[in-house]
């Protein structure tokens, strides 16, 4: 497993964002104590010691197969790389992204948060990079 804390600039095929889906609920929770811990539905960062993420091409995978038959908000929230790496916030890609930290909440680390609808519909990834 490669851990990423290093310059951005020598990990070119490392993406600029990465994704989490979230309950608005757990997200909003969380952001009282200033950082996410919440590794996946159901799953408590302490139970896997990770927080499982994606890339942008993965999310609609993600939605079907974790979250088909749920009826709470959901938020997709994006979290730049280069955040995680100046803040020294341990991630791996491989052999799936994830992040190996509870998650800060800062506006440089999370890029934005976006509604996913009810048919979940989530922005494109031009939205998401123009907004990250």
């Amino acid at each position: 497993m490669t851990r990423y804390r290093v310059i951005m600039e020598s990990v070119a095929s490392t993406p600029t964002l990465l994704f989490h889906v979230a309950f608005a609920d757990d997200w909003e929770a969380c952001s009282r104590f200033g950082e996410y811990s919440v590794a996946t539905r159901g799953v408590p960062f302490d139970g896997v010691g990770a927080i499982y993420v994606c890339e942008y091409a993965d999310i609609h995978s993600v939605l079907k197969s974790r979250y088909s038959d749920v009826s709470e908000p959901l938020l997709l929230v994006s979290i730049s790389t280069a955040a995680l790496v100046s803040e020294g916030i341990d991630f791996t890609l491989s052999p799936a992204p994830r992040i190996l930290e509870e998650l800060p909440m800062t506006d440089g680390v999370v890029a934005a948060t976006f509604p996913i609808g009810e048919g979940h519909e989530f922005p494109s990834e031009t939205e998401t990079a123009a907004l990250g």
